[in-house]
């Protein structure tokens, strides 16, 4: 799995490629917190369109990332999910808690 992070005013787009995964944690973890203190950044993207797998402890990630932004004022959006990602995403509710595209 990599994480690409691109920067187009006040959007910030985190594009995870391959499989996300327990072993994703710490590269995830440097995409997103350098985001949390960058002012002029208000909305974060994931795009998953190339991601081809979640699993739990992906949605544990996501949640903990959701803790981090909504404090200092940042929405996320969910793009580009496949159907088994986006699946994925609705059994968990993540269409309720994040706004998601296609949901």
């Amino acid at each position: 799995m990599s994480c690409v992070v691109t920067h187009e005013g006040p959007v910030a787009s985190i594009r995870i490629q391959g499989r996300f995964t327990f072993d994703s944690h710490q590269p995830f973890r440097e995409a997103y917190l350098p985001l949390v203190d960058r002012r002029d950044t208000k909305i974060i993207r994931l795009d998953l369109a190339e991601t081809s797998f979640i699993d739990s402890s992906s949605l544990g990630m996501l949640l903990l990332m959701r803790e981090r932004m909504l404090p200092v004022g940042k929405a996320i959006e969910i793009s580009g999910a496949n159907e088994l990602v986006m699946k994925l995403l609705k059994i968990a509710n993540f269409h309720k808690m994040f706004a998601v595209q296609g949901a």
